[in-house]
């Protein structure tokens, strides 16, 4: 038993070791830090007009400097965000559905974008600040990442071994594992 533990602990200590390499780490590291800039949050506020045709002069006059907060006042439609200077807060851009996420994307903060169509009226979206976590250094993430790693190859080498196992019980029968969709699983010759 203790012989077979140990064999066990080796072939899985060969297995991660090749599995979970610096290559490897730095894939899954740069992949991650991707991931939470995707979260990141963005302030804004909005104007909401019935028409493509209301929601550009508005747009002109804030090009030509009129204060974006009194235009919400004056010619917003949303009664929810008007008294508040059309504020969303923070919001996660992604979270939200077209065309927000580009057109957030593609508005520098302080700005005001250019009309755009959402939910059956025409909007001008006001960035006000983006925040955003800096990622954890590579350093820091290494142990989670190469744990993450060794757990993944870890279920992927039991897994293939419960599929691939033959049970013999003393009467000479023999059990067949069967796979997650509950076929019998394939059985190799001995």
């Amino acid at each position: 038993m203790a012989q077979e533990r140990i064999m066990g602990n080796l072939l899985v200590e060969s297995v991660v070791a090749e599995q979970v390499t610096d290559e490897i780490i730095d894939k899954m590291y740069a992949e991650q830090v991707r991931l939470q800039q995707v979260n990141d949050q963005v302030s804004v506020a909005h104007i909401v007009t019935d028409t493509e045709e209301e929601a550009e002069a508005v747009w002109l006059r804030v090009q030509a400097g009129e204060a974006f907060e009194s235009l919400v006042f004056n010619h917003s439609k949303d009664s929810a965000t008007r008294m508040e200077n059309g504020d969303l807060g923070y919001v996660a851009p992604n979270d939200l559905p077209d065309p927000y996420p580009v057109v957030i994307a593609n508005t520098p903060v302080g700005e005001v974008s250019p009309p755009f169509e959402a939910d059956g009226s025409w909007r001008l979206i006001k960035v006000k600040d983006r925040r955003t976590e800096p990622p954890k250094t590579r350093e820091e993430m290494r142990p989670e990442i190469a744990t993450f790693l060794t757990l993944n190859e870890v279920s992927r080498i039991l897994r293939r071994l419960r599929t691939e196992a033959t049970i013999e019980q003393g009467s000479g029968q023999k059990y067949v594992p069967t796979t997650e969709l509950g076929v019998p699983a394939p059985v190799t010759p001995p």
